[in-house]
């Protein structure tokens, strides 16, 4: 459900002060749970669960701070979370801040794709400008589409996602993989996808 943006996504928009606060927010209240001492947003930060114990990590340091939480005053522990808070806020400044996004694999209509075999009427079940997802279906109606490397705002496409009856019906198979149209230009401005991965965020 989270996704970190980069330069390359940002430098296109032109924000405001209040544009780059709303932006910011969920990085630095995603950082400053851990920078406070709270033990289950520590272990969220470090992408460890305390209720496994059989994935333990490799550190010697993690391995404590899972199996107690009082080690979360250890002054080792500490300096090695600060470590990595500290480069978090360096990424941060450089413009990777999360957002609610997802990384999906793209592809082309293939129901689009059977007709043209088929040698039937071209007409797809989705038009210039829409997308399918079932990630996104109940979460959103509209989508920012980025796809790596990016030059420049040319290469960002708003998508609206389609939940027809029939789409779903014939998508139903396609877990997380995006459904991009067969009419507009989006694939080309997606730095010419050639139907592997992509960002993707409301």
């Amino acid at each position: 459900d989270i996704r970190e943006l980069n330069y390359q996504y940002l430098q296109s928009y032109d924000f405001t002060d209040e544009d780059i606060k709303e932006l910011c927010q969920p990085t630095v209240d995603y950082l400053t749970g851990s920078l406070c001492g709270n033990y289950e947003q520590t272990l969220k930060f470090l992408g460890l669960k305390h209720k496994d114990k059989v994935l333990m990590p490799k550190e010697t340091w993690q391995k404590a701070l899972l199996l107690g939480e009082d080690m979360i005053n250890d002054p080792n522990i500490i300096y090695h979370i600060n470590k990595l808070i500290n480069k978090k806020i360096d990424n941060a400044k450089i413009g990777k801040l999360i957002c609610n996004g997802n990384y999906q694999q793209l592809s082309g209509d293939p129901f689009l794709l059977m007709q043209h075999i088929c040698g039937l009427k071209e007409t797809g079940l989705l038009q210039a400008k829409e997308c399918y997802s079932s990630y996104w279906i109940n979460k959103t109606n509209e989508l920012v589409v980025f796809r790596s490397p990016m030059i420049g705002h040319n290469n960002i496409r708003k998508m609206t996602v389609i939940d027809s009856d029939e789409a779903q019906y014939w998508y139903q198979y396609m877990g997380n993989v995006f459904i991009t149209n067969g009419f507009d230009s989006a694939c080309m401005a997606l730095s010419g996808a050639d139907m592997d991965n992509l960002n993707l965020s409301m």
